[in-house]
């Protein structure tokens, strides 16, 4: 009686696997928007925010996409980095399409380890030479042993990186509408944590 039980609550596990990660995901967000609000709130540049986030990504993801798939990554093409590159612009502009083109990659480049630290050396790049453009300062980009540092390597390894690999499993398992459907449950997760912890007033309509 007891291996039937276990088995069923392995059989209801694996039913929800998803949706489990997907919550999981967004409680990562949860602690992000916190993180990034002290870090803005210090003086920390949005633009080299992003550009370090994006390479801390890319640097985690990267051994566990060389070594678990490496037998199984698609030979990367010029068309198929092109599309990789439109994929990770797109992240920063639309997360709709993004969501949708995820899909669309995944059947071409099935292995989202090595996918996702794609998306963020390319991502990285993308979002240097934007930064560089706009901001000219040297002491934008220095970090110090502080909440920037803490912000930088918990978006780059926890949300750039683990939480993306997330994404592309369950748009692998379950498509991209229902990866978007979860969304709204980090913003759900914020105002709650934002009044609770924080004692930030809720308000209602506009």
């Amino acid at each position: 009686m007891a291996q039937e039980a276990c088995s069923n609550f392995w059989g209801v596990y694996r039913k929800f696997k998803p949706h489990l990660l997907m919550v999981l995901a967004q409680v990562a967000f949860t602690f992000l928007y916190f993180l990034t609000e002290a870090s803005f709130n210090h003086g920390m540049n949005p633009h080299v925010y992003i550009t370090y986030r994006h390479i801390v990504s890319g640097l985690v993801m990267f051994p566990f996409a060389y070594v678990l798939e490496r037998k199984q990554r698609p030979k990367l093409t010029i068309a198929l980095f092109l599309e990789l590159f439109v994929l990770s612009l797109l992240g920063c502009i639309t997360w709709s399409i993004w969501y949708i083109m995820q899909a669309i990659t995944l059947k071409r480049y099935p292995a989202q380890l090595s996918l996702t630290t794609w998306m963020g050396f390319i991502g990285a790049a993308q979002s240097a030479v934007f930064t560089l453009c706009i901001e000219h300062r040297r002491a934008a980009w220095a970090i110090g042993f502080n909440i920037d540092l803490w912000s930088i390597l918990y978006s780059g390894a926890v949300c750039s990186g683990l939480k993306i690999f997330v994404q592309l499993w369950c748009t692998e398992k379950k498509g991209p509408v229902f990866v978007a459907m979860f969304d709204p449950v980090s913003t759900v997760f914020v105002a709650l944590l934002a009044y609770f912890v924080l004692g930030e007033r809720l308000y209602t309509g506009s």
